[in-house]
């Protein structure tokens, strides 16, 4: 919030080195300090009423057939060979489910099948709904890309969803495409659904910013 034009029209060339192997958190404050020392940025965080979507129940106490509890049996360590070669589902849930299985517990992973463009996906094993949520306005071009987790379900679930990306809700020709839209595998998949309303979202103000000297 209260970037300047320019900060969105402009670009630049930044090259930058870090030392040894910093963690992810060690490399955001390194980026966090080229920021304020190249750009003078400084900002602060605030908690405003946003247009979100609330993810919830479609029906209340039900979930769909694709939104599960963790198999026990699943390891959480991802299969180095994965991606390796196509799936081999007999159904392109079962590709999904064979693509997820190889990967990490814990993350929202999503593509398209790569022997059908038709077919995107999305899913993760032992998956919080409030990650899922969060994930969503990835997977497709929403409106309000904000998705605030309204379930009030707090376990862990195994997730896989597939929809037809051509296949828009408003599209002219949606009536030519098969396979189901994003909002249509939301319901038939996991049973959820997507609501619109106001929501709490923490959002980055700046209050300063300059456009880089050349020293």
């Amino acid at each position: 919030v209260s970037l300047p034009g320019w900060a969105d029209n402009e670009g630049w060339d930044i090259q930058a080195a870090a030392g040894d192997a910093p963690s992810t958190q060690q490399k955001r404050a390194m980026l966090q300090a080229l920021l304020a020392e190249r750009f003078k940025l400084t900002y602060h965080r605030e908690t405003r009423q946003l247009p979100v979507f609330a993810l919830s129940l479609q029906n209340a106490g039900r979930t769909g057939p694709q939104l599960r509890p963790p198999s026990d049996e699943a390891t959480c360590q991802p299969n180095p060979n994965a991606g390796a070669t196509e799936p081999t589902g007999r159904t392109p849930l079962e590709s999904v489910t064979q693509i997820l299985r190889d990967g990490p517990c814990g993350r929202v992973l999503s593509g398209v099948l790569p022997n059908d463009r038709s077919q995107a996906w999305a899913g993760g094993r032992r998956v919080s709904l409030a990650t899922f949520a969060a994930s969503l306005g990835e997977q497709t071009p929403l409106e309000r890309p904000i998705v605030l987790d309204r379930t009030g379900l707090d376990s862990l679930f195994d997730i896989a969803m597939l929809w037809n990306p051509q296949n828009q809700e408003l599209a002219a020709n949606a009536g030519d495409q098969t396979g189901l839209t994003f909002v249509q595998a939301l319901r038939e998949h996991l049973g959820l659904r997507l609501q619109r309303e106001n929501g709490p979202v923490e959002v980055i103000v700046v209050d300063r910013v300059e456009r880089p000297t050349s020293d």
